[in-house]
């Protein structure tokens, strides 16, 4: 079963929230838990690749992608995303789904289905205006996406698609600013990474009150964030 619901994410968090006073191991184990998930390996009977909408990081997207080819091939791919980043104005603009599309088109199988979506703007949007283009009935999804933000796309996926195995496929995020990967094991090494996260814990507990994603499944755990964050 689909559930197709969409509440407004227009009031942002900020991009550099106020940080918790301490930033302990176990506050450290507990928001990597709840913003990172393991990737999966098994891709048999693999339905659906869902590609979230991005505009860097595109070799890792794509070493993504032939990772999941390399064991099988699916059905269909979904690629989403609008126009975000700012482009040069002498060209026509190209959203992200076509950025995308031109970047991985010479190692999709001439088998798959691909299908576009190019008005998303955010995750949620990226479900439910991407599940719908999905004509034919699925069982098993595999998403990619950016490292930290795997755990809220699986929860905004899972709060559409109740009964469907979802797989992940996720890539670690570069930032030129600072030429580092934001990685799992690391992320709470850098200023700016922890910014970044302390932001997913709070989109994840605003989304989550809101009935966006799924939050039953880690409200446990944001609510131990919260005592440890004081």
């Amino acid at each position: 079963m689909l559930i197709m619901t969409m509440n407004s994410q227009t009031i942002s968090i900020d991009k550099t929230p106020e940080l918790p006073k301490t930033l302990n191991p176990k506050l450290i184990n507990a928001l990597t838990k709840l913003c990172f998930r393991q990737n999966d390996k098994d891709f048999l009977n693999l339905d659906v690749v869902f590609i979230v909408g991005t505009s860097i990081s595109l070799n890792e997207l794509k070493i993504s992608l032939q990772s999941i080819l390399n064991n099988f091939i699916p059905k269909t791919i979904l690629i989403t995303g609008g126009i975000m980043e700012p482009q040069n104005k002498a060209t026509e603009p190209k959203s992200d789904a076509e950025i995308i599309y031109n970047t991985i088109a010479n190692i999709i199988p001439q088998q798959t289905k691909v299908i576009l979506e190019n008005k998303s703007q955010h995750i949620l949007e990226h479900v439910v205006l991407g599940l719908p283009l999905l004509t034919n009935t699925f069982e098993k999804l595999c998403f990619i996406t950016k490292s930290l933000y795997a755990g809220r796309t699986y929860l905004t996926l899972r709060k559409q698609l109740p009964n469907a195995t979802i797989l992940q496929q996720s890539y670690d995020l570069f930032d030129p600013t600072v030429s580092q990967f934001l990685r799992e094991d690391t992320w709470h090494q850098n200023p700016e990474f922890v910014s970044r996260i302390w932001g997913e814990f709070l989109r994840i507990k605003r989304y989550g009150e809101k009935g966006d994603i799924e939050y039953q499944e880690v409200q446990a755990l944001v609510n131990e964030i919260l005592e440890l964050s004081v």
